[in-house]
């Protein structure tokens, strides 16, 4: 398959990744496109063991859904029209977004953990109401699914921005500004808290792969 494919996509762990390189880095060819799904691997070690024409796309739960963003890198090989082609392949499925490989890591945080961190968000906005009021939780479920999947549609179709939604429903001294007060003042730097862990587990993965792929490079010099 690897020998015959014009486009390749590598969707495997990425401690698993140097075992696939070494199986296909034999009978892959210039003209080929090889796409790591993988965040931790980098286009310039996937190019340094392949002759091929790498990039790299980060896809999102969301993309299930045909929706949302994916995350779309090019490797220095990668010519206009073969970004042209993986665009246009994506977009099928989502938004693609061309970023820089320095932000993979937050690019991800955002795109493809966001919904796990928004949906547990929800999650505890739904059961805190359901304890502090005794609204049927389906009932909280449903009004909170339909209250996210209408914000969306006000900011994709660029009728608000996040901040000029805020102050749209935000009437002064009503209950919505009260609310808000309280995310103020509890919120904190859970956010940035957050991003920091996010960024800190990602430089422990990239030294794992770093290891991975210099370790045999590494035992042949001593030999």
């Amino acid at each position: 398959m690897a020998q015959e494919a014009d486009l390749i996509f590598i969707c495997v762990k990425p401690l698993e990744f140097k075992k696939v390189i070494d199986e296909i880095a034999g009978v892959v060819h210039q003209e080929q496109i090889i796409v790591s799904i993988t965040s931790p691997v980098e286009i310039k070690d996937l190019e340094a063991l392949l002759p091929a024409k790498i990039a790299k796309i980060i896809p999102s739960i969301t993309n299930s859904a045909r929706s949302g963003a994916s995350l779309m890198i090019a490797g220095d090989r990668l010519e206009e029209k073969e970004r042209g082609l993986l665009y246009r392949i994506m977009n099928t499925i989502s938004q693609p977004i061309w970023i820089d490989e320095k932000y993979t890591r937050v690019s991800s945080d955002i795109v493809s953990c966001g919904p796990a961190f928004m949906s547990y968000i929800l999650q505890r906005f739904i059961q805190s109401a359901v304890e502090e009021t005794g609204i049927p939780k389906e009932q909280a479920v449903a009004l909170a699914s339909c209250m996210f999947i209408g914000m969306g549609e006000l900011l994709s179709q660029n009728r608000f921005s996040l901040a000029s939604l805020q102050e749209r429903v935000c009437v002064p001294g009503g209950v919505t500004g009260a609310g808000l007060k309280i995310l103020e003042d509890e919120m904190n730097d859970m956010f940035n808290l957050l991003f920091r862990e996010t960024q800190h587990k990602f430089e422990e993965d990239m030294l794992c792969v770093n290891e991975m792929f210099y370790e045999q490079d590494h035992n042949k010099k001593i030999q």
